[in-house]
């Protein structure tokens, strides 16, 4: 799709502020519509949280509106990915913790809700890896 292209485009620049102006130009509703399905791939959603997740220190608010939505629909599972959702996911999992005081009090309801779908994706991640 043209979103996955673009996404994978500014993704590869390992820019923060180019992939801080994509998430603000582009909706996440749009990606993440439900009808549709998302319509980026599981590479292009473990990219993002990795790199929107290693600086919250700007623009925090929509970082962590993308992150919330990109954790939920991530498939720690996916072959593509799965050899390193692991340690992305816990680096941005540690990184909420550091935020500072008041960006911990001003968006303490996202964290709080970041940081459970978090834990629940790497506990199915352990589940599942206890299995094979």
């Amino acid at each position: 799709t043209k979103y996955e292209e673009a996404f994978t485009t500014v993704l590869a620049l390992q820019n923060l502020s180019t992939v801080s102006w994509l998430i603000g130009v582009v909706e996440p509703e749009v990606i993440f519509s439900q009808g549709n399905g998302v319509l980026v791939s599981q590479r292009v959603l473990i990219s993002l949280i990795q790199q929107l997740g290693c600086d919250l220190t700007e623009n925090i608010q929509r970082k962590l509106e993308w992150l919330h939505y990109c954790v939920v629909d991530l498939n720690p599972n996916d072959t593509s990915i799965c050899s390193y959702v692991g340690s992305v996911l816990c680096s941005v999992n540690q990184n909420l913790s550091y935020l500072e005081p008041q960006h911990q009090q001003q968006h303490s309801r996202t964290i709080r809700l970041l940081h459970h779908t978090i834990t629940k994706t790497l506990s199915q991640l352990r589940t599942n890896s206890h299995k094979m």
